[in-house]
């Protein structure tokens, strides 16, 4: 099996706040297969109510979500090695919504985030604006031969 990586390493730098979902653009899923562990850093304070989530983007700014995990609060810190159970396809994304709190991320890196306010973790076809920033997110896994299907793990 092949090994899968989708989103960018976690570095502290400037902050994402709540209440939006962010689709990190920068390196989409490299393969098809499964998501298991997902690297995030979440700022002082902690957050709340963390669902991460696997887009497709249906072109131009259209995202529709593949599969999505509540993750649920963290406290503040790098969280490394979290394991989820995503389908990803090759050329997905990976983003995040969270009720309260703050994540790590840089402004003005590489190719920049989606966003839309509110949770859109279990969209269709939504338009989400196009922003420089991004939110520091990483996926790996393993390519299982199957994929594609759409997946939500919530509650």
């Amino acid at each position: 099996m092949a090994a899968i990586d989708i989103g960018i390493k976690v570095v502290s730098d400037s902050s994402r706040g709540s209440g939006t979902t962010r689709v990190n653009k920068d390196n989409p899923a490299n393969l098809t297969g499964k998501i298991t562990t997902i690297d995030i850093e979440v700022k002082s304070g902690g957050v709340t109510g963390l669902i991460v989530a696997i887009f497709e983007n249906v072109g131009g700014n259209n995202l529709t979500a593949r599969s999505a995990q509540l993750i649920g609060d963290l406290a503040e810190g790098l969280h490394e090695g979290i394991s989820v159970d995503l389908d990803v396809v090759a050329g997905d994304y990976i983003g995040s919504y969270h009720v309260s709190g703050y994540l790590w991320g840089n402004g003005g890196a590489g190719a920049g985030e989606w966003y839309l306010d509110g949770d859109h973790t279990e969209c269709v076809s939504e338009t989400f604006s196009a922003w420089t920033n991004v939110t520091y997110l990483w996926g790996d896994g393993a390519e299982p031969g199957a994929g594609g299907s759409r997946g939500f793990i919530i509650g």
